[in-house]
């Protein structure tokens, strides 16, 4: 039962097996240390403050931001 063709797709199919799994680690790992650089570097540590400070149109705080007093 081993014919040269069984043997070639048994190959084919390992090579392409073998490659999507490399493929899949590499897009893991990229994800994993983005996600750590986001944790680390403070990108969640306050979603809600940014929409609230957009909405905030008080003069002294604009005021201060220009660091006028």
């Amino acid at each position: 039962m081993n014919c040269p063709q069984c043997i070639a797709s048994i190959s084919g199919f390992l090579r392409a097996y073998w490659l999507t799994l490399g493929v899949s680690l590499c897009v893991f790992l990229a994800a994993l240390l983005f996600f750590i650089w986001f944790m680390r570097s403070g990108q969640w540590k306050n979603l809600e403050k940014s929409k609230f400070e957009m909405l905030d149109d008080r003069e002294d705080k604009k005021e201060n931001k220009n660091g006028i007093s």
